[in-house]
């Protein structure tokens, strides 16, 4: 953005006439940016256009060195208000005997690691009267080979959700939530916050088991690597597994006036 001050100025041509005692002078009306000799009026222009491309979306948190800085794939679909990223979350390759599993770190088209997120770009003007920010799951986890196989009573639970501590944050809601097929309040934002970028950790970062592997003669190793106790995925004891992948789809929703909600 270019702030430029204008400053014009008037040549004026005034003529004497020498031909006697009299001199004759044009009266020249001075500039309106100058009332007098004492006083100068200037002006400084700024014009902002409507953008649809939010500021690049990163997770929450200590910033990593300039070479580890995640660069997470955005919303293509840009608006003025937008969610402008959220993660898929992966749980990895378990054991059926466990019963509580973490999400993943997430992960960049570099290989570069972060805390999973969820960030809202709000460039509105003055009619924005602040937002809100929900979660639901869709449907259970079920078999990616047989739909109507269910893990029966499995829970994904989101908690310690947080902002950055800056001016303006957003508010992000302080207990825990277990998703269900009904909407939940993931953060607010009033007509004084959230305005701009804000991204909304979920939990944080710390060492845990990602994925098994099993050698040729079937013995299991655990392989560690960082996960968030943030996301957290629950399946009771006695549910039936197969060996297989379960999946189900997880929607976030942006409300625009929460209190027309």
């Amino acid at each position: 953005m270019e702030l430029r001050t204008m400053l014009k100025c008037t040549l004026a041509l005034t003529s004497i006439v020498t031909g006697g005692l009299v001199a004759n002078a044009t009266i020249v009306k001075a500039d309106d940016n100058y009332p007098d000799a004492l006083h100068a009026n200037m002006q400084s222009d700024l014009t902002f256009i409507k953008t649809d491309t939010p500021t690049p979306p990163t997770p929450p948190g200590p910033k990593p060195d300039p070479d580890k800085i995640p660069n997470p794939t955005p919303n293509p679909k840009g608006a003025e208000l937008m969610i402008s990223y959220a993660p898929n979350l992966k749980f990895g390759t378990q054991l059926k005997s466990d019963t509580s599993f973490f999400a993943k770190a997430d992960i960049d088209s570099k290989g570069i690691e972060f805390l999973p997120f969820i960030s809202v770009s709000d460039n509105r003007g003055s009619e924005r009267k602040g937002w809100k920010l929900t979660v639901k799951q869709d449907a259970p986890f079920q078999s990616t080979r047989d739909s109507k196989k269910e893990l029966a009573g499995a829970t994904l639970t989101f908690s310690n959700l947080f902002y950055d501590a800056e001016a303006g944050a957003p508010k992000a809601v302080s207990s825990d939530i277990t998703l269900s097929t009904a909407a939940a309040d993931l953060a607010t934002a009033d007509m004084t916050t959230g305005i701009g970028s804000w991204s909304l950790g979920l939990g944080k970062l710390e060492e845990g088991i990602v994925d098994y592997t099993a050698d040729k003669d079937g013995k299991m190793t655990p392989v560690k690597g960082q996960v968030t106790k943030g996301v957290k995925l629950s399946i009771p004891s006695t549910s039936v597994k197969e060996s297989d992948t379960y999946s189900t789809t997880i929607t976030y929703e942006l409300i625009a006036d929460p209190a027309a909600a």
